[in-house]
């Protein structure tokens, strides 16, 4: 279960991903709250991720390989949200 959410998670950032390149570099974005509604995919992949994680600390795997993955799928997936938020919501305003 746990690498099926790691793995749902990883293919909606992928998506996401995509869909930001193929919407080409001239496009602007109004910051702050409004601008989440092009992360709307990557707070859902986000949340995969998550459970990704608690999943594997409920129900520990055999195998500690798997659990290691799914916890690096989940820190890059928590990393890309993160750094996608404070691009998005956070630089825009001046201090």
């Amino acid at each position: 279960m746990a690498i099926a959410l790691a793995v749902v998670a990883l293919l909606v950032a992928g998506g996401w991903m995509l869909w930001v390149v193929s919407q080409g570099t001239n496009q602007f974005i109004e910051p702050g709250w409004s601008a989440f509604r092009y992360a709307a995919a990557l707070l859902l992949a986000f949340a995969f991720a998550i459970a990704a994680v608690i999943t594997v600390k409920l129900r520990e795997p055999a195998n500690r390989r798997i659990t290691l993955a799914v916890g690096v799928i989940a820190g890059l997936e928590s990393l890309l949200f993160g750094f996608v938020w404070f691009a998005l919501v956070v630089m825009p305003f001046p201090s």
